[in-house]
């Protein structure tokens, strides 16, 4: 996920250099949320309405660790 966050990070300041920062950034977090493999992980993070790509990625990043937190408390029961 982390290389995700960078590609496009990369990606859309090479490609969209004439568009406004904050623009940029809510495409960027568009972007980020269309690669994710999981579209219930991508709708969550999109209910929050981070405003930029580093918070969608915080996001994912904070759901994925409770997801498997998560996970593992109901394998252990």
């Amino acid at each position: 996920m982390q290389s995700q966050h960078s590609d496009i990070r990369t990606l859309a300041t090479l490609a969209l250099p004439a568009v406004e920062h904050q623009l940029r950034e809510v495409m960027a977090c568009d972007y980020f949320l269309d690669v994710l493999a999981d579209p219930d992980l991508a709708l969550k993070i999109q209910e929050k309405q981070p405003a930029d790509l580093d918070s969608a990625f915080r996001l994912a990043l904070q759901l994925e660790v409770w997801a498997a937190g998560t996970a593992r408390l109901r394998e252990a029961t």
